[in-house]
């Protein structure tokens, strides 16, 4: 009875042989990487020749707490036919790297924004400037800088665009009602 519940071993005659597998490190994520399958070479082979000139490696964190990588350097600018001055990604504006982010906007994402300006990059509490390079902001060369990403919900950018810029103090020195945004209340 015994013998019953536990099959017999194997023959030599029936196991496969095993072959040697080669294991690759994959970097990137979808669509932000320049090839289909990014890899470092196994201990055996020779290193593949590497990009020329700085590159920047971004994390977009998301409010689900999802990451999705992107290296920005000359091979993904080339790629997406994207100009850079002097190739470089630290003279790429926020708008453009925004620009860059809704090309390539995932569908597990929140809801796809109708422009970059609707997209909110924060670094280390900072709202990221449009208008600024990201050199104005100390980005690390070495390791991933994490971005954290936000939508602004579409109520709130259609108020802001019929507004044609107001601020808030003024309009609400004006009566013209409350909009949005934050405030502090000292009790």
């Amino acid at each position: 009875m015994v013998q019953a519940m536990n099959p017999p071993p194997p023959s030599a005659a029936v196991a496969e042989p095993q072959q040697k597998v080669s294991r690759q490190f994959s970097t990137a994520i979808g669509p932000s990487s320049d090839e289909t399958s990014p890899t470092v070479p196994a201990k055996d082979e020779a290193p593949a020749p590497t990009a020329v000139g700085p590159a920047l490696t971004v994390t977009l964190l998301l409010t689900s707490g999802a990451r999705h990588p992107f290296k920005l350097d000359n091979k993904y600018f080339a790629k997406r036919n994207v100009e850079v001055p002097e190739n470089d990604p630290f003279n790429l504006s926020v708008y453009k790297l925004k620009e860059l982010i809704l090309r390539e906007w995932r569908e597990e994402w929140e809801t796809k924004p109708s422009s970059p300006t609707s997209i909110r990059l924060i670094s280390m509490g900072k709202l990221l400037d449009d208008k600024a390079s990201l050199k104005d902001y100390k980005f690390s060369v070495d390791a991933p800088n994490v971005l954290h990403m936000t939508i602004k919900p579409q109520d709130y950018v259609e108020e802001d665009d019929a507004k044609g810029g107001k601020s808030t103090y003024s309009a609400h020195r004006e009566g013209e009602g409350r909009s949005p945004g934050c405030r502090c209340i000292i009790m």
